[in-house]
């Protein structure tokens, strides 16, 4: 029971490490492509962010494994836009 209990505690930490990492990595691609979060997050479809969202989508897939939704948040986009 005691184990258990630890690991439903370490659930919501990974989770809130895993979406802070992925913000990270999010506003240091951003800072690099010199693209501002707002405008990334709003979904615009311009080619320098579209392109940059979905360089961020397939890294966040692969590296951190979130769900596809949680990634579709973060980046402003919906999850079938993420798949």
């Amino acid at each position: 029971v005691v184990g258990e209990a630890e690991r439903r505690e370490r659930g919501p930490l990974t989770q809130r490490l895993r979406d802070r990492a992925a913000q990270q990595l999010i506003e240091e691609k951003c800072k690099k492509e010199r693209i501002s979060l707002k405008e990334l997050q709003m979904g615009g479809r311009r080619g320098a962010i579209s392109q940059v969202r979905s360089d961020l989508a397939l890294k966040l897939a692969r590296e951190r494994g979130p769900p596809l939704a949680e990634i579709g948040r973060q980046l402003g986009v919906s999850t079938s836009a993420v798949s």
